[in-house]
């Protein structure tokens, strides 16, 4: 009866590690897959940009445009967003589809 216990501890021991490591895994940031060229599309600069899980269209276009916090209008990034993707609910992405997000310049 105690060796049951035990490998019932053992077991849950190493689900619990393996749950741990499988989360921090999927929480670490993707490497963007994205087209090569910037394009304008309805008079907005923005860039083809590959989505995996977890990406949402505020990390991505901070990833591109490398702007401090204070600096971003969010509802501009979205209204930007859905003229660049007119059907697409940016609540709402799927992985492994293209999307394009817009680029601003800096100052």
């Amino acid at each position: 009866m105690k060796t049951i216990k035990n490998c019932c501890f053992i077991l849950l021991f190493l689900l619990l590690i393996t749950s741990i490591y499988k989360d921090l895994e999927l929480s670490t940031p993707s490497t963007l897959q994205y087209a090569a060229s910037e394009t304008i599309k309805n008079n907005t600069n923005v860039i083809k940009v590959k989505i995996e899980r977890g990406d949402t269209v505020l990390s991505i276009v901070e990833k591109f445009n490398q702007f401090d916090e204070e600096q971003i209008n969010i509802q501009k990034v979205m209204t930007d967003f859905k003229k660049a993707n007119p059907h697409v609910d940016p609540y709402h992405l799927k992985p492994n589809k293209y999307y394009f997000f817009p680029l601003y310049k800096h100052n």
